[in-house]
């Protein structure tokens, strides 16, 4: 799989574990804005 290079960091990611923590962060929001846990 690809790796790409973060705008923000100005480090290169790999993409499978970018995409990890992307969804690990919408899941944090989600939690804290809904109160599921």
């Amino acid at each position: 799989m690809g790796y790409f290079h973060d705008k923000h960091t100005g480090v290169i990611l790999d993409l499978r574990i970018w995409i990890f923590l992307e969804t690990f962060k919408i899941i944090e929001w989600c939690n804290c804005k809904f109160g599921i846990l």
